[in-house]
């Protein structure tokens, strides 16, 4: 009898690694089974038995993998730095500007590969109202990008002369709904739709016609969700058609910071260039002007600013946001789904530039500069954001729109002239003192620069084809005329 004991568990570890797959939950089940037809005795036997059937299990590729759902509870769209000028507004100008590039890669684990779908609900160039669109990304099946062109009500009006960096806004996509199909064993497709109605188990699509809910904050805001108590609209339930969705509401102290510190000039003086040269270019300076006088009318410029002049930055610049997940949807499915969220209670949504232009386009605002104070007359440096695609502002000279200008001594000072003795308006004078920092100032429409404050010591004043070394004081003004063209540069 125990000779005939031993023979029958070689045949079950024989039989169960041929006949039985692993990976749909069946071998385990055959198994427990087959040991407890052929092995009536029960007790160890029997648990041995079973362990070496199991271990003779064969894992076998699952035909189909099946489908996870997922729901953060909003996506950034983009963000919009306000302006210097207390009439100024930057707004979205008519012509499609490329948003961020975004992708979910870091949401899963270190080598899952999600691609987006080509059959993607919203992806393939699909309107989701209010100024906003998607597309795919040429060269890039990994990420997608949304499109801005003239939203509705989505411009930024500025209610001071310095920049107010506590008043950029973002503009955020609401209840996006991420659909990700296993196609082999560390891979899928991603789908990115709005969804309308939800349960412990599904999902509803939004009807044709329901268009996205996009809603805007400010950075006081986002770093002060408090602020937004008055406004009920935002924190409470979302009308969407026939549908109600969750509001700002319900996102998380995690999430408003995560927000926020998509912005990172709240930290940088507003005097200085933003100090990420890969993410932040200059492409650009306009004057803000105010009246001459008192009671004269204010002329705010308005122009269309471009970046299509940028050199190609051939540095990749990525920024992760963490999103909390509402509840509810895309059950996993046992033994066959297994691609694996890095963080289970979250989502990483994952920004990234490459490059300053999107699809061969320059990216494009509509921004007026103005002011209401009497002798306004500084220069504004314009940068373009390549993340997000909009525009920043830096003033160097705050002061010459404080009202108060006319009161402070101008350290150095001086002319621009062409050649012929015409005022150059506009133009760049770089200032390197004696400590070796460098400033940079701009001839106002008369050719006239102005610096409030040097270091004593020797300092070269420079613009397009003339330089000259002075020696600067602080007891008395300085001034330096330059001509600009002189020679070659």
């Amino acid at each position: 009898m125990k000779r005939n004991r031993m023979l029958f568990l070689v045949a079950v570890t024989t039989f169960s690694g041929a006949n039985l797959a692993f990976g749909q939950g069946s071998c385990p089940v055959q198994c427990d089974t087959d040991c407890h037809d052929r092995w009536q005795s029960g007790g160890a036997s029997l648990s041995l038995c079973i362990s070496n059937c199991e271990k003779g299990c064969v894992p076998v590729k699952p035909t189909a993998y099946g489908s996870r759902t997922y729901f953060p509870k909003y996506l950034v769209l983009s963000l919009l730095y306000s302006p210097p000028g207390n009439k100024s507004v930057a707004a979205y100008s008519t012509t499609n500007t490329e948003g961020t590039t975004t992708s979910i890669s870091q949401s899963y684990a270190t080598g899952d590969t999600l691609t987006v779908s080509t059959s993607a609900s919203f992806l393939g160039e699909a309107d989701l109202g209010a100024g906003y669109s998607t597309q795919t990304v040429t060269g890039n099946s990994q990420a997608f990008q949304i499109t801005t062109s003239a939203t509705t009500g989505n411009s930024l009006p500025s209610n001071s002369d310095a920049v107010q960096h506590l008043q950029d806004t973002f503009f955020l996509l609401l209840n996006p709904v991420v659909t990700v199909t296993q196609t082999g064993p560390s891979s899928g497709t991603y789908d990115v739709a709005l969804w309308c109605n939800l349960t412990p188990t599904s999902y509803t699509p939004c009807a044709s016609g329901i268009y996205a809910d996009v809603i805007s904050v400010n950075l006081a805001e986002a770093q002060n969700p408090s602020l937004l108590n008055s406004d009920p609209g935002k924190l409470g339930s979302q009308y969407i058609g026939p549908y109600t969705l969750p509001g700002l509401g319900t996102l998380t102290a995690e999430d408003w910071s995560q927000i926020a510190s998509l912005d990172p000039l709240v930290k940088v003086p507003v005097t200085s260039a933003p100090p990420d040269s890969n993410r932040f270019q200059l492409v650009n300076y306009r004057p803000l002007v105010g009246p001459d006088y008192q009671g004269a009318e204010s002329t705010p410029w308005q122009f269309s600013e471009s970046d299509g002049s940028v050199t190609t930055n051939t540095q990749t610049e990525t920024k992760s946001t963490t999103v909390s997940l509402n509840v509810g949807g895309g059950a996993n499915i046992f033994g066959i789904f297994t691609l694996k969220l890095s963080n289970t209670s979250s989502w990483t949504w994952t920004d990234s530039t490459s490059h300053s232009q999107s699809q061969g386009s320059s990216n494009q605002e509509s921004i007026t500069l103005g002011s209401s104070t009497v002798g306004c007359d500084e220069e504004v440096d314009i940068y373009t954001d390549l993340m997000f695609h909009t525009f920043a502002y830096v003033t160097e000279h705050p002061e010459l729109c404080s009202g108060t200008a006319a009161n402070v001594q101008i350290a150095l000072s001086g002319t621009v002239t062409d050649k012929s003795g015409a005022p150059q308006a506009h133009v760049l004078v770089t200032v390197t003192l004696a400590d070796g920092s460098a400033r940079r100032i701009y001839t106002d429409s008369k050719g006239r620069y102005g610096l409030y404050s040097v270091v004593p010591g020797p300092a070269t004043i420079a613009v397009l084809g003339q330089s000259k070394t002075a020696q600067l004081t602080t007891s008395r003004p300085n001034v330096v005329d330059l001509v600009r063209g002189l020679q070659a540069p």
